[in-house]
């Protein structure tokens, strides 16, 4: 997830909180514009409900305020959902505040846009190896019928359906509904007008 800001370069510093619902997995942050790491991430637990708190300083001086891809936070999606109704900004552990050159709080506000990617592309399956469930992310250019087909290693065909995605970031989950109780290697094809790619995938008890 590709955080911007339109105003950056004239802050300090920033800092927020997000409430993580059931149905996403944070897994780690990706340096942008700016330097940020784990060091600037914290996760915790408060009353029965995951939340992830962000902070962060920068001496970087630029001549311009345009607009600006700060980092990306990285999500494994276990459900199909939107990304605005899995992720809650909170004021539960930190408030959400911008720091000014000047030293001055401003609040901040946030909105989230669904970006289409530029080609279609779809991902390995995380976890892999898995034992009960699996999930395979993927982003498409345009609403698509997506055909899924699952084999197992001798080539016969254990599952067979189609899933109506959007466009943008998706994940489709893979489960006891696509394999029963089976283990061992499978291979997933998945196939639409943008798009095909199989997938070996190993399931174990």
């Amino acid at each position: 997830m590709p955080v911007y800001s339109d105003m950056m370069d004239q802050l300090s510093g920033v800092q927020w909180t997000m409430e993580v619902k059931p149905g996403l997995v944070y897994t780690g942050v990706e340096a942008a514009a700016y330097g940020v790491n784990d060091e600037n991430i914290g996760i915790l637990e408060k009353n029965g409900k995951q939340f992830i708190t962000i902070a962060y300083h920068h001496t970087n001086d630029t001549d311009n305020n345009t607009r600006k891809e700060l980092f990306n936070l990285v999500f494994v999606a276990n459900k199909n959902a939107d990304l605005s109704s899995l992720l809650k900004f909170s004021g539960d552990i930190t408030p959400a505040l911008a720091i000014t050159k000047g030293l001055e709080e401003r609040s901040i506000g946030f909105s989230f846009t669904t970006k289409v990617p530029d080609e279609a592309f779809i991902n390995q399956n995380q976890p892999n190896p898995f034992r009960g469930e699996t999930v395979i992310q993927m982003s498409l250019k345009k609403p698509s019928m997506t055909q899924i087909t699952i084999y197992d290693a001798k080539g016969s065909a254990v599952y067979s359906g189609v899933e109506n995605l959007s466009s943008g970031n998706q994940s489709i989950t893979i489960g006891s509904k696509h394999l029963g109780n089976q283990t061992g290697i499978f291979y997933c094809k998945i196939k639409n007008n943008e798009v095909s790619k199989v997938i070996k995938m190993l399931r174990i008890e």
